[in-house]
């Protein structure tokens, strides 16, 4: 059977998202997430939407390329790491998905999808 795609509503396509990120995402970071984007969210919910910008992009360098980023997805690098580098790119990585969820359509990450209203 084919799929009219363009057919198909946009809740649909968030559903699909949030439904592969939360299988490609360990349970426990998805969990500690839920709790922490939201926060992030609300702290930055006054800043200018130019501000939200610059931060993610000064964020990507910590949560693409450091080890504690790398020990957050692979358990078996958890005692690799020097000390607060995993807090460090879990809290990097919660900030810089609360930026994107001041984008329109806002951010999918292990199950979850945070849209914050702007306004």
């Amino acid at each position: 059977m084919r799929t009219d795609w363009d057919k198909v509503p946009e809740s649909t396509y968030v559903r699909l998202r949030i439904e592969e990120s939360k299988a490609n995402c360990d349970p426990m970071l998805a969990l500690f997430l839920g709790f922490a984007v939201p926060m992030w969210i609300d702290r930055l919910k006054d800043w200018p939407i130019e501000d939200i910008e610059a931060r993610a992009h000064s964020l990507t360098d910590t949560i693409t390329s450091s080890q504690g980023t790398a020990a957050m997805v692979d358990p078996d690098a958890r005692g690799t790491v020097g000390k607060g580098a995993l807090a460090s790119s879990f809290n990097a990585l919660a900030e810089g998905l609360a930026c994107l969820a001041h984008c329109p359509g806002g951010a999918v990450f292990g199950g979850h999808h945070w849209e914050a209203q702007r306004g």
